[in-house]
């Protein structure tokens, strides 16, 4: 029997056969987290340091 990994900050299993959008799991500051426990985490950074995220992704800070 194939185990599957758990969300670090959930808990939830990430298991493509029981579950729907689970064909993936993200790692993050070395943590396993899940597709929706990864998205809250990234959307919380991006509030918390949006200069850093748009850095990150290619786009131009400019100043009004």
């Amino acid at each position: 029997m194939r185990r599957y990994p758990h969300c670090e900050e959930c808990g939830s299993e990430i298991n493509p056969n029981k579950y729907e959008d689970c064909e993936r799991y993200y790692v993050s500051n070395g943590r396993v987290l899940c597709r929706e426990c990864f998205l809250s985490e990234a959307e919380e950074y991006l509030e918390r340091n949006t200069e850093d995220f748009a850095r990150a992704v290619g786009a131009a800070i400019v100043e009004v």
